[in-house]
């Protein structure tokens, strides 16, 4: 079939019509004609797969990558920035304009990466076949997995040390994937995760990387918080926020302090106010709020995560409550003993905070959320009208160029006389 796209829509695909039917296409930019060929309709939707540019889109370049279109790790390498900057914009300003109906609220414009390129401080590589590792393919791809020699996102410490292990590396036996995540010195440290429980032999391979130059190294089985520990794998930021390989953080370096700038703006000011921090992680905002002379409260049920921040707030003489715990549960366990606090700022996974509305609104009057999904921000922002609060602001930030990822800090502040007991 021949198609014209319209638009780029969140999930990275262009966005076509025919016969009145949306139509989605990867790897695609406003503008194009084309040639596709119909898949398989998913989850209801109609697809197509790209076979030839007929006519390009004004955005459409060059990609930089040799493997842009057959690695799954890019959506948007053929896309020039400002498009993809307009485009993440868009789906935010959509997907929220939904959630709100007929209510106002600031969106600010987006904030872009100070990186396009060489911006990520962590990768996760999979095996792609005889010994070799890469990254998942993209739809429509030959093979499941695709072999890399370097990446284009990543910072080049990231590709110095890929190189130095990635032979002995895809040796482990019955590995799923290996986290490599670098320092700004360029230390690095490794997280290998296996398919079941680590063999001794796993093990032993795993070990062997330190001799390589490895800091230290995580090892344990995928989707399984536990870990055995070789060497010190624990990396200190600039900022003094501790990270592991195995812990999440965000990837881009340069691009993170301003998301936590705009969470910071958003809380207004906190010198001496309580703020209840859930999904804290290892304190990429815990720390900055400590700094400010905030009272933090902060749940992670992510132990190894929470055992960084209670060291970094250590050695910094800063004082925190820690929780190890569920956010959601503690949410409605502190609203049920009739906790109060000036303010709550949560960072959920991309799944978001389903439910969480209903305690906040028991909890405090202002609620910033940091979403690396618009979606589930979305979503939650509906919970959260319904439960008395407005949504006042938005800003969009982009910290994944080349992708269609992008990370919203939103205020949330409660309509007057619009608490729910």
């Amino acid at each position: 079939m021949e198609l014209l796209i319209e638009s780029l829509v969140h999930g990275g695909d262009g966005l076509a019509h025919v016969d009145g039917r949306a139509v989605f296409v990867p790897f695609v930019v406003p503008g194009d004609r084309i040639r596709a060929k119909q898949l398989p309709a998913r989850a209801g939707a109609a697809r197509a797969l790209l076979e030839e540019v007929l006519a390009p889109g004004l955005s459409r370049i060059a990609p930089p990558c040799a493997v842009a279109g057959t690695c799954g790790g890019c959506q948007w390498q053929h896309v020039g920035y400002v498009a993809q900057l307009s485009a993440k914009f868009e789906t935010v300003r959509s997907l929220l304009s939904r959630a709100v109906g007929d209510r106002s609220f600031v969106l600010h414009p987006i904030m872009a990466s100070p990186l396009t390129l060489y911006y990520r401080r962590r990768a996760r590589f999979h095996p792609a076949g005889g010994g070799t590792l890469g990254f998942a393919a993209a739809e429509g791809a030959a093979v499941s997995a695709v072999s890399i020699d370097a990446c284009l996102l990543v910072e080049p410490a990231v590709q110095v040390a890929f190189e130095r292990v990635r032979e002995a590396a895809g040796r482990i036996p019955r590995l799923a994937s290996i986290g490599i995540d670098v320092d700004e010195a360029g230390h690095f440290s490794i997280d290998a995760r296996t398919v079941g429980s680590p063999t001794p032999s796993a093990l032993a391979r795993a070990e062997a990387l330190l001799k390589l130059g490895a800091q230290g190294i995580a090892v344990g089985e995928e989707r399984i918080s536990t870990a055995r520990v070789f060497g010190d794998p624990i990396l200190r930021d600039a900022s003094g926020v501790l990270v592991r390989p195995d812990c999440f953080a965000q990837a881009n370096r340069r691009a993170t302090p301003l998301v936590v700038e705009r969470a910071l703006a958003a809380l207004g000011p906190i010198a001496g106010r309580t703020v209840l921090e859930l999904f804290a992680g290892a304190g990429t905002f815990t720390l900055p709020l400590l700094d400010r002379g905030a009272q933090v409260t902060a749940v992670e049920s992510w132990v190894t995560s929470l055992n960084l921040l209670r060291a970094a707030s250590e050695k910094r003489k800063q004082t925190v409550r820690l929780l190890a715990a569920d956010s959601l549960a503690t949410a409605r366990a502190l609203a049920a003993s009739n906790d109060r606090f000036d303010a709550v700022l949560l960072d959920p996974p991309r799944g978001g905070a389903r439910s969480i509305a209903a305690p906040l609104s028991k909890l405090t009057d202002r609620v910033v959320y940091v979403s690396c999904d618009p979606a589930t921000l979305a979503r939650d922002a509906r919970e959260l009208i319904a439960q008395g609060f407005r949504l006042e602001e938005a800003t969009p930030i982009d910290l994944f160029p080349m992708t269609f990822h992008v990370e919203v800090v939103a205020l949330f502040v409660r309509e007057q006389g619009g608490r729910r007991d």
